[in-house]
This record gives C-alpha cells, structure tokens and sequence, in this order.
C-alpha cells in the first residue's frame, strides 16, 4: 500500500513490497517528511496515547508549490516553516505506529459538529456500521443545524431473507 496526493507529486508512503498487513500505508519515502499535527477541534492531538494522531503534513522537495491560479485556496494547504521546509496540510488524519509506518484513520472534512457541539466522524461510522452481515452499503448524513445523524442503510436481501425465515415472517 502506498499514500500519496497529487500535491505530493503521488508520493508520500510506499509499504515494503512483502508488507501483507493491512490498514497501514508504508513508512515515509526519502523524499517526504512526513508529520502529525494536533487538530483538537477534532480530538486528534500528538500526545494522544498509545499513538500519536493528528493531521497528516508532508513536506519535502515532492511538494508543489501550490495551486495554479488560487492563491486562496493554496495560503490554506501550504505553509512554510521556519526552516523554508514548504508543508503541505493534507485534512487526512493518522496515526503513527511503532514501525513508523502511517495508518490513515480520518479525514478532517468527514467530521461534523452537531448543533450541540458533538463531533461525528462520518466514516467511523460508517466503516462501523458496513461490518454488519445486514448492511450491504451505507452513506451517514449529519447536519450542523441539527442534534442527530441520519444513517441511510441498503440492507442485504438474503440476510433479510434468512432472519425472517428464522422469526417465522414472511418475506416477499
């Protein structure tokens, strides 16, 4: 496995080609300086224990310098250290293991704050939620203006099918 953006010129990780683990993207390639930053507005913060988590920046000489024509939009990705290293914020969220190798866990645009002030990471749940034998596919919805989520879940037929048999209801 590998991760990469575009503004990474695609490189950025690359797993070992006899790593059959899944879940963790590889270690940092030479030519990337990879970091966590703390983003608490989403609880991911680099002291979190027992792995550091935070957004994912890379860095290095395989970082673009921007966006054509939307200085806007690249004052936002890209910033420059105090060393002249050109970091770009990617709105990934990951955690480090022990092997250094990067495990991509969230994205920042995916969490919603509800009207009352609770985080909903709408691929946690999903991811959650998919596992089930019930579920064939499903797509979180939440709203700032309101308190709740609404899931809307394509439910599997022959699960269905089965569970009704087994309650003695008839399904058609």
């Amino acid at each position: 496995q590998g991760y990469g953006l575009t503004e990474t010129c695609a490189g950025g990780t690359f797993s070992e080609y006899d790593d059959t683990s899944v879940g963790c993207v590889g270690a940092p390639l030479p030519c990337s300086f990879i970091k966590l930053i703390d983003w608490p507005g989403g609880g991911y913060l680099t002291s979190d224990s027992p792995m550091p988590r935070g957004e994912v920046v890379v860095g290095g000489p395989n970082v673009t310098v921007g966006y054509f024509e939307n200085e806007e939009k690249a004052k936002e990705a890209y910033r420059v250290d105090e060393t002249g290293m050109r970091w770009f914020h990617t709105g990934d969220i990951g955690r480090f293991h022990a092997n250094g190798c990067l495990e991509i866990i969230d994205r920042k645009k995916d969490i919603v704050k509800l009207q009352h002030g609770e985080y909903v990471s709408l691929g946690k749940v999903e991811t959650a939620l998919i596992v089930s034998p019930y579920v064939d596919n499903i797509m979180l919805h939440a709203d700032p203006f309101r308190s709740c989520s609404v899931a809307l879940m394509v439910a599997s037929q022959p699960m269905m099918e089965d569970w009704a048999s087994k309650q003695e209801i008839k399904y058609a």
